[in-house]
């Protein structure tokens, strides 16, 4: 009824009436060409225009941040690892407390290097970037103390959050506690 009855909307065919018949067909329409370039196989068409074009400096005078992705990071070896419910569990020979951390020692009855354990729960410290943050601070201070350790199972738990602001006094606690091992 009504809806069919209607002519099309006068707004579109004001718009576009004039261009379609003034040029029906394609084959009317002249092809324009891009400019010869010298780098054809490497057009650049997707780049965005803000980008620097290339690096600025040799790769020798750039400045290296330390989270990079070539940047080397010195990793805890595997077999400096605690891993599994019966590293964690047992009898344990020694036990010492602090603010942030109660750390459990279990000698080893094989020679060798001093092996960690990290617990770090979500009721001890809810957010996760401060849980990466005091893992990462107990692997770095384990890995610098190692060899002064002994051979010994060492298995550390986290009792209270310590954020960036005071990760320097639990680093500090961490070192003076597995010091009190020997």
């Amino acid at each position: 009824m009504w809806l069919t009855n209607q002519p099309q909307n006068p707004c579109n065919d004001r718009l576009f009436k004039a261009r379609y018949r003034s040029t029906p067909n394609e084959t009317h329409l002249s092809a324009v060409q891009d400019p010869p370039r010298s780098h054809t196989r490497l057009p650049r068409t997707h780049e965005n225009p803000r980008w620097a074009r290339g690096h600025q400096s040799p790769s020798s005078q750039r400045s290296r941040t330390s989270g990079s992705v070539n940047a080397a990071r010195a990793k805890l070896p595997r077999l400096a690892r605690l891993s599994g419910a019966a590293h964690f569990t047992g009898q344990f020979s020694a036990r010492r407390q602090g603010v942030y951390f109660t750390i459990l020692f279990r000698n080893r009855r094989e020679n060798g290097l001093a092996r960690l354990g990290i617990v770090v729960g979500r009721h001890a410290v809810p957010d996760s970037v401060d849980r990466s943050l005091m893992k990462r601070t107990i692997r770095e201070v384990f890995r610098n103390r190692r060899g002064e350790i002994g051979s010994v199972d060492v298995v550390i738990r986290v009792r209270r959050q310590a954020d960036r602001r005071n990760i320097a006094e639990a680093r500090h606690e961490l070192e003076k506690l597995l010091m009190q091992s020997r």
